[in-house]
């Protein structure tokens, strides 16, 4: 698909650093796709192997879809959040050194839905190396409480950094899901599910080996604050923060959950939350049995 007045550009954004190995294998994904208002910028942080070599060959015969920046970075957040500050397209994708495009025509039939349809936030899915199996289909409020979307699957569109500002660097690993709540629950910004597998997200990254210490102990506190910081209506917000109490109740110890609630402001919303968490359950717990 040519590019044309009304197709949007989509930017790439790729950290890396000292991905020689893979990072031939992601820029030709890109290359490859029918759909050409693309641009791969590729965020290096001053890699000491061949990488920067191996996009330099390919920013050569591609100068108008490889573009790249490499200078010392704080980590992969802080790459991407470069990457952001430096995109020129009006949808950023971020995609991992070792990951690329499911197939060519992907972003051909993703771009129709950013062309069609007034979102803020596209996701679809990715096919998980270490899982064997697509991941992972449709999210509502308590399904992204639970876990992340894959964000090789997710297109942002740049004007939300500039609503909610940028990934925040105190979590190494799991800034990017931190980030999608505070989009969710702010109650401002449009999500459309769309049922494709955007990439293949391959095994071994750090966000699949590890996890965040900081982000998991901080986890209470940020869904709680972005919640009633929420655009919602009063009874909107008690009923998500209700459904937020339930997932911490799941997770956290009652001195925690006590330490959140009366922590903070907000008591009146927390308590009259804490009443209607039981009594959501029960509704859910009954629509559930009268499914099967």
């Amino acid at each position: 698909m040519l590019a044309t007045e009304t197709s949007p550009m989509i930017t790439i954004i790729t950290p890396t650093f000292n991905a020689a190995s893979c990072i031939e294998r992601c820029i030709q994904s890109s290359i490859n796709q029918t759909y050409t208002n693309v641009e791969h910028l590729i965020m290096d942080g001053q890699s000491t192997d061949e990488t920067i070599a191996i996009v330099q060959q390919h920013q050569e015969k591609y100068p108008q879809r490889i573009r790249l920046i490499s200078e010392k970075d704080k980590g992969i957040y802080d790459a991407m959040n470069k990457g952001v500050k430096h995109a020129k397209g009006k949808w950023l994708l971020f995609l991992g050194a070792d990951d690329f495009l499911y197939n060519n025509t992907v972003l051909e039939k993703v771009s129709t839905i950013l062309m069609n349809m007034e979102k803020d936030i596209v996701y679809g899915n990715a096919w998980m190396e270490k899982m064997n199996a697509v991941y992972d289909g449709m999210f509502d409020t308590e399904k992204l409480l639970k876990h992340n979307f894959c964000h090789q699957a997710v297109f942002y569109e740049s004007s939300v950094f500039a609503k909610l500002g940028l990934y925040n660097l105190d979590y190494k690993i799991q800034a990017d899901y931190d980030f999608n709540l505070r989009c969710w629950l702010s109650g401002a910004i449009a999500f459309q599910y769309v049922p494709a597998i955007v990439a293949f997200h391959a095994s071994g990254g750090v966000s699949t080996e590890l996890q965040d210490e900081v982000f998991i102990k901080d986890f209470p506190g940020r869904i709680i604050k972005y919640t009633l910081q929420g655009k919602y209506n009063d009874i909107k917000k008690i009923d998500i923060l209700a459904k937020v109490y339930r997932k911490l109740l799941l997770r956290y110890s009652i001195k925690e959950l006590v330490y959140y609630t009366f922590n903070d402001g907000s008591l009146l919303y927390k308590c009259i939350a804490l009443i209607w968490m039981p009594i959501t359950f029960l509704f859910r717990k009954k629509s559930m049995i009268n499914q099967l």
